[in-house]
């Protein structure tokens, strides 16, 4: 495999890391707002 190659498969799996960061974020914003319903429900 190139080096070229390699590159492009590690900004690849940046590009994805990030995703899966935006993702967990928006699942722990997601799990707050559960939360707060909950505590309100009290």
């Amino acid at each position: 495999m190139s080096e070229q190659e390699l590159k492009a498969l590690r900004l690849r799996i940046d590009a994805l890391d990030e995703k899966v960061l935006e993702l967990i974020s928006e699942r722990a914003r997601c799990a707050q707002e559960v939360a707060r319903v909950k505590m309100a429900s009290l």
